[in-house]
């Protein structure tokens, strides 16, 4: 009985560092700086393979394309204009 005792606080601190680890990884996948990472890694290959390939550049393409997009969104509703 005392040896179980003795073990409750450590299975309690071991619980609560697993749940931490759980809530900062949850968090960190949600985190817009960890989203834009991934993305600028993604338009990085994308950029290499159609300097490898010319065919694949559309990839690359889409991307400043759609990033153009979002800065012409963002303007417009900064500036208080009709958005498309």
């Amino acid at each position: 009985m005392e040896v179980l005792l003795a073990l409750l606080p450590i299975v309690s601190a071991l619980i609560t560092f697993l749940l931490n680890e759980i809530i900062k990884a949850q968090s960190a996948a949600a985190d817009p700086k960890t989203q834009n990472t991934a993305r600028y890694e993604q338009i990085d290959k994308d950029i290499l393979q159609a300097l490898r390939d010319p065919k694949k550049s559309m990839d690359a393409t889409a991307h400043a394309n759609a990033d153009l997009a979002e800065l012409e969104r963002l303007r417009r509703n900064q500036t208080g204009a009709n958005p498309r």
